[in-house]
């Protein structure tokens, strides 16, 4: 994955992230369904990127994903909701405020700014490796639990010194406001408000991170878009480069057999299996494989075994083999890529049928 992480990273965060949004992680490290554990999120020790492992981290984090289909776990104490009406219902009772005077809405402003840069300097000497547990010890140890000033650099009873390259945000250094990603994001959208007013482009976007933070002061999915900006060519215009797939190896990119062809950087073919056997007929559309029908294509012609959401109990009272083997048959997104990949084919077979009569 150029530009930022390994799939061990992703997943590692991911993990952390997903935690602390409520869903039921860690049950999915030992699970008593009889499903593969996940494996646990080793944020400390690095390995070797292979080949192999980016597989197996991608998997995992595809795994961790579908979580969230479960939802958010029973016990999870906070509600927070997702979309403007919910938020709003969720928030019945708040005031309602009329229309602010010219004064009165610059002064919120720049309280919004202030406070934007208060809380970065606060969070940033314990943003790496700090959970809440462990902010709360750190506190404690140097006698400022509950917190009402920023963070001291060095607990004598810890023994532990907080981050040296945020030195300058913590208690008794604290003289200007550091750089920070956080930081950065605010200043570019007043910048962007500025220069282009609300008519601006995804062009536009792309300009004025480049024109104003270098890469590294980027992260995460920024970080990958930056990269990809700079490298793109000078001879084709931004915009069109911008809507562009990346060229950049991508399995999932060789399943999308309708257009980008010409953009794909192959990579090691899928081999045929029982559990997402749509992705194999995709991959085999998207190079024009022929499929001899025979041997491959046994009953029952369309399935998917184990998916992550599928409930297969439900099954169970028509053929109780595929409850317990978690196999749903027939499959419609199977028997659809099928039905495509002959689809097509049979139109190639009219089409040269026509030119050798046309031009025999």
């Amino acid at each position: 994955m150029p530009g930022y992480a390994t799939w061990k990273q992703l997943y590692c965060e991911e993990f952390r992230s997903m935690t602390d949004e409520g869903y039921d992680t860690e049950a999915a490290l030992s699970p008593s369904d009889g499903e593969a554990p996940l494996p646990f999120p080793d944020y400390v020790n690095s390995e070797q990127v292979t080949e192999e492992s980016e597989r197996r981290w991608r998997e995992a984090y595809e795994r961790l994903w579908a979580l969230r289909g479960n939802g958010i776990r029973a016990d999870y104490r906070y509600d927070e909701p997702m979309g403007y009406e919910n938020i709003i219902s969720a928030a019945a009772g708040c005031p309602v405020y009329g229309k602010l005077s010219e004064e009165e809405y610059r002064d919120r402003i720049i309280g919004a700014v202030c406070g934007r840069a208060a809380g970065v300097i606060l969070g940033k000497p314990v943003e790496m490796g700090f959970d809440r547990k462990k902010i709360r010890e750190y506190l404690e140890s140097v006698g400022e639990y509950p917190l009402n000033d920023w963070i001291s650099a060095y607990s004598p009873v810890l023994d532990l010194r907080l981050r040296e390259d945020c030195l300058p945000s913590t208690k008794g250094n604290v003289a200007y406001v550091q750089p920070d990603d956080d930081i950065h994001y605010t200043i570019l959208a007043l910048l962007l408000a500025e220069r282009k007013g609300m008519g601006f482009t995804l062009n536009d976007v792309g300009e004025n991170w480049l024109d104003n933070v270098p890469y590294h002061w980027f992260w995460c999915a920024s970080r990958q878009a930056y990269y990809r900006m700079v490298n793109f060519e000078d001879s084709i215009p931004r915009e069109t480069q911008i809507a562009e797939v990346p060229a950049v190896p991508d399995d999932y990119s060789q399943l999308f057999w309708m257009d980008y062809r010409d953009s794909h950087v192959e990579v090691p073919h899928r081999e045929y299996d029982g559990f997402y056997p749509y992705l194999w007929w995709a991959e085999q559309h998207f190079f024009g494989n022929d499929v001899k029908v025979g041997g491959r294509l046994s009953y029952p012609l369309t399935n998917e075994t184990r998916a992550s959401e599928a409930d297969y109990e439900g099954i169970r009272c028509l053929y109780p083999e595929y409850a317990d083997e978690k196999n749903a048959s027939p499959h419609t997104w199977h028997a659809a890529e099928m039905f495509l990949y002959f689809t097509d084919k049979q139109k190639a077979a009219v089409i040269r049928c026509a030119i050798r009569r046309l031009f025999p």
